[in-house]
């Protein structure tokens, strides 16, 4: 499990609240299925692990790094050596850009923009637009090192189909990014 999940108390394993099979059906269904209809069948609504994740990573982190007074909360919860650490400039930036984006809730816009504050954005996107737009958008890395494995859709194509919201709030706060 990813180190500040546990530090956020989030100390489950998804093979204990998950079959191996129900994983393993579930990742052929991402690959087989029409995307409208997979996110259908798992993402109608997020599922507890998901949801408890969502939540203890907005409260005891998003949502501290955008009020000045709980920047310094945020850096100990999240295990910055210091709050230079975080780009705020680039997460408010981030987060303006996003503002109009109705296809997004706030929270989410937060998130995204808490992701360009701890870098996720520096070494391979350059904008909300072209990350929206790439197939690369979960390891924005692969396409430099392995550009063979990309995803099979883009962030645009995720939230214009229904219940695309609920996928992504659980797909952030697991990417790669956060292993640290």
């Amino acid at each position: 499990m990813l180190e500040y999940l546990t530090k956020l108390e989030i100390n489950k394993n998804l093979r204990i609240n998950y079959s191996k099979e129900f994983l393993d059906k579930e990742n052929t269904d991402f690959i087989t299925m029409p995307l409208e209809n997979f996110l259908q069948k798992y993402y109608s609504k997020l599922d507890a692990f998901d949801e408890e994740v969502w939540e203890k990573t907005l409260l005891n982190l998003v949502k501290l790094a955008y009020d000045e007074k709980t920047f310094n909360k945020m850096v100990e919860n999240f295990g910055y050596s210091s709050i230079e650490k975080h780009d705020f400039k680039k997460q408010f930036d981030f987060f303006d850009e996003l503002k109009n984006d109705n296809r997004l809730d706030i929270d989410t816009k937060k998130f995204i923009g808490f992701m360009a504050g701890n870098h996720f954005f520096d070494k391979y996107v350059f904008s909300i637009k072209d990350w929206f737009n790439s197939y690369y958008w979960a390891n924005p890395y692969l396409s430099v090192t392995n550009s063979t494995e990309k995803a099979n859709f883009t962030i645009n194509h995720i939230l214009s189909s229904p219940y695309g919201l609920n996928y992504l709030k659980s797909v952030l706060p697991r990417l790669n990014h956060w292993r640290r």
